[in-house]
């Protein structure tokens, strides 16, 4: 098993048993346990977070201190009793991490058949770094960012696995509601033979017209409710392949309770941070406003080097050092050698100068594009706010309506549970009619199809809600 889907498996466990805890272990934990099991756009992100987090970890290994040795390119030449082999390696150590610095050495080498010793000129050690300068920054933005991407592939695994329980339980309650429907034809069928057998004992003919659309108005309720029933039917099967078992005979009776109004208030203060659309509209700012930090009009770089049997100091030993400096294209080096040991007494100066115009102009629009970057940051951030106040009414309100929707039902079941009872024990004393007791236990079926798809749509709810937020 690879390490992508072991992950995604121990995910799974953490998501039901830990981001569910307080809901007991039930047939519907159990079923939303293989749903999100047979999820394949859940594994597909998995996958996805893995890769993010390989791409952060070859982020931070390309940021990272680097080490590159090179033999350059070695000749060997072969005269008459003598062969001459040179090359000129090289090794260069990376540091971004501190001020983009660079260390190398470099030698020039050869090595002669007829002499004892090789022969090494110019062999030069060196050090560069930024004194202000924009590489350790755009460092810093490199690993932000990778950092940041695997962080939002962890969301979207999260935000799947969410989305996933929001279709089980919008499944289920599909699969109350077409039952309810079913029943619902029943019982109009039901009603429909009691009033063609009271129009036929009226004396209404089979050919008359109120026998024979009582009979139409029959054939369409029956025809309704196979309908449902086949609906029904096969919603549940679909449902239960979705959960990786063979069969169910039915829907599961009882569902997670939930005491909505015992919840939190939606839309605490503390809660906005938290809120997607804000958390990502700061995150852009934040970044923005650490790239803009990090272009900069003016940089200056220094570098120091020594170099040994230094060939333009008759091989004796000079120190180096130059100072680049870089200003909206224009860019300057002045630097100098210096003798340390040998024949020779005086320095050698140099120093280069060179202009690219386009730079420039581009940086006159560098400096506006930042202005309006940060603007539109910061309309974004306004907008996000906007949309947390909207969001907070909108959800208090439909929250509101499904408490209320929640008590009504629940009142209803009650009332329509007792009224069964009432109506079955004077079936069964012979005090009533079958047609009465028939209609009071659909009435009771009927309510409790709709209070299982209350229960479902205030889980839909509140997975709603979680969706608003980042984790």
């Amino acid at each position: 098993m690879n390490t992508a889907v072991k992950n995604w498996r121990v995910f799974l466990f953490f998501f039901i048993f830990t981001f569910r805890a307080g809901a007991e272990s039930s047939e519907v934990m159990t079923l939303l346990a293989g749903y999100l099991k047979n999820d394949l756009e859940l594994a597909k992100r998995a996958v996805k977070l893995r890769q993010a987090e390989i791409s952060g970890e070859r982020t931070g290994i390309e940021n990272g201190i680097d080490l590159t040795i090179n033999t350059g390119q070695v000749y060997i030449t072969f005269e008459e009793n003598q062969s001459v082999v040179s090359a000129s390696p090289e090794a260069i150590v990376k540091l971004p991490a501190i001020n983009g610095m660079n260390i190398s050495v470099s030698t020039p080498l050869t090595i002669d058949s007829k002499r004892s010793e090789p022969v090494f000129d110019d062999t030069r050690f060196s050090v560069s770094a930024d004194i202000i300068g924009t590489e350790a920054k755009q460092r810093e933005i490199s690993l932000l960012t990778a950092e940041r991407e695997t962080l939002l592939a962890r969301r979207e695994l999260q935000r799947r696995a969410s989305e996933a329980e929001k279709q089980f339980y919008t499944a289920l309650k599909e699969i109350y509601e077409t039952s309810a429907q079913a029943l619902s034809y029943e019982e109009d069928v039901f009603s429909k033979q009691i009033e063609l057998a009271i129009s036929k004992a009226q004396g209404y003919s089979a050919d008359s017209v109120n026998y024979r659309t009582l009979e139409l108005e029959v054939e369409d309720a029956r025809r309704g409710a196979e309908q449902s029933h086949r609906l029904a039917n096969r919603k549940l099967r679909r449902f239960a392949r979705d959960c990786g078992v063979t069969a169910l005979e039915k829907a599961p009776e009882f569902l997670p309770e939930v005491d909505i109004e015992t919840l939190d208030e939606f839309g605490r203060e503390d809660e906005k941070s938290k809120f997607a659309a804000l958390e990502t509209a700061n995150w852009q700012r934040f970044i923005g406003e650490k790239e803009r930090a990090a272009r900069k009009n003016f940089e200056l770089k220094a570098e120091g080097d020594i170099t040994l049997n230094n060939t333009h100091f008759e091989r004796g030993t000079s120190a180096g050092a130059a100072l680049t400096f870089g200003w909206k294209g224009l860019n300057w080096t002045i630097g100098g050698d210096f003798p340390v040991s040998g024949p020779k007494k005086y320095p050698a100066l140099y120093f280069s100068l060179s202009f690219n115009s386009g730079k420039q102009r581009s940086s006159k629009l560098d400096k506006r594009e930042d202005a309006l970057k940060a603007e539109a940051e910061n309309l974004e951030i306004r907008s996000a706010l906007h949309e947390w106040e909207d969001l907070t009414a909108s959800v208090r309100d439909e929250r509101a309506d499904l408490i209320w929707e929640r008590k009504r039902l629940s009142l209803q079941f009650t009332l329509y549970s007792e009224l069964e009872q009432n109506a079955e024990l004077l079936y069964r004393r012979g005090l009533s009619a079958e047609a009465d007791y028939r209609r009071a236990k659909t009435n009771r079926e009927l309510a409790r199809y709709r209070l299982l798809a209350a229960d479902a749509k205030i889980q839909i709810h509140l997975i709603d809600c979680t969706l608003y937020f980042v984790k």
